[in-house]
């Protein structure tokens, strides 16, 4: 594991223990979140919830979003989103905010899947980043479900955890954290049994944040998928997997630049602009926020050096700065799609500077 003291560490998300070295021994799996899960190991996490019901269908209105207008010319140094920029280890935000020229104003904690988090553990997380809280946002990615019953869509629907929904949630609140982003179950419909069963799923989700709220009211739950690459299939998610207004506070949409990489204009609008303009007219027609707990270029054989989408992503956040919560840049050690520090997308890491600072 990397030291955190090492002048040469970028950082990785903190955890129970404090902020983590990003491990690489680990298999490359096909989906990138369980390889992310993997690199990013933190702490365990716990959860609960009740009055989970059958799934219902839900407006996706407008299914087509008024075409966007034609992006400006970026201003720079108007970053009115909350903006963020991980890993670092302890005090390494101060190094990027001096980098990119504006504050860090955003946070993630990622748990592991391996166990849940008891009361007291969460409380001990929330302390160690009580501090961090007073001039940030966090926000918790965490599984929906833990170690053996990581797929008990069943007993979750029937309350069997719904204590430790509520005991997470009560340490979260009790720890300094009771206005926290709970971005849960990230990148959901990427695991299998998910989409085996989805009502399953939907009615687990609505027990767990019922849970979590009836323990930490202050809690700001996130519904959180990744992105689709068609403004169709956006749609068909969300008429699937949407579990109500009322369990929802925020979308929380993840974002990289592959499958395809945006190389060219055509490639951005097709595959990204126009699926992104429906998720911005969805948060907005349900009046709630619009974030990306993770975007940036990406680290395969047709990802690459890619201003292009860089700057793709500053035009969209300023063009709907209205419905944009925050947004945070992917940027952890081990990763090709890094921008800072070293040498790894010089061109892109220039553009994403020269924007965020407003130069």
């Amino acid at each position: 594991m990397s030291n955190p003291n090492d002048p040469n560490y970028v950082g990785v998300y903190s955890g129970e223990r404090g902020y983590v070295g990003v491990r690489i021994d680990w298999t490359i799996t096909s989906q990138f979140w369980k390889l992310k899960r993997r690199w990013c190991t933190g702490s365990p996490a716990n959860d609960n919830g009740q009055n989970a019901g059958p799934v219902t269908p839900v407006s996706t209105a407008p299914a087509t979003p008024a075409p966007s207008p034609a992006a400006p010319a970026p201003t720079g140094g108007r970053v009115t989103w909350r903006s963020g920029m991980h890993c670092w280890p302890s005090g390494g935000d101060r190094a990027i905010e001096r980098w990119r020229g504006i504050p860090v104003k955003v946070g993630q904690i990622f748990l592991p899947a391996k166990s849940w988090l008891n009361e007291t553990r969460a409380r001990r997380l929330a302390e160690r980043h009580r501090e961090l809280a007073r001039r940030m946002d966090i926000v918790i990615a965490t599984p929906l479900l833990f170690g053996s019953a990581r797929t008990d869509l069943a007993g979750c629907v029937a309350g069997r955890y719904d204590d430790r929904f509520r005991a997470f949630a009560r340490g979260l609140a009790a720890g300094g954290l009771p206005r926290a982003y709970i971005r849960l179950a990230p990148e959901f419909q990427q695991d299998a049994w998910v989409r085996r069963d989805p009502q399953g799923f939907v009615a687990c989700f609505r027990r767990a944040v019922s849970a979590m709220r009836a323990a930490a009211p202050g809690l700001r739950i996130e519904w959180s998928p990744a992105r689709t690459g068609r403004a169709r299939k956006a749609q068909a998610l969300v008429q699937t997997y949407w579990p109500g207004d009322q369990y929802v506070d925020a979308i929380n949409l993840s974002l990289y630049d592959f499958v395809p990489a945006a190389r060219d204009a055509s490639i951005w609008k097709t595959w990204f602009q126009e699926e992104l303009d429906w998720w911005a007219s969805f948060a907005r027609s349900k009046k709630i926020e619009l974030n990306f707990g993770e975007w940036g270029l990406y680290h395969r054989a047709d990802g690459f050096d890619n201003p292009l989408f860089i700057k793709g992503m500053f035009d969209f956040f300023s063009r709907n700065r209205d419905v944009i919560g925050y947004e945070i840049y992917f940027n952890c050690r081990g990763t090709r799609g890094r921008l800072y520090p070293g040498n790894y997308n010089p061109r892109s890491a220039q553009v994403y500077r020269s924007l965020w600072r407003g130069n």
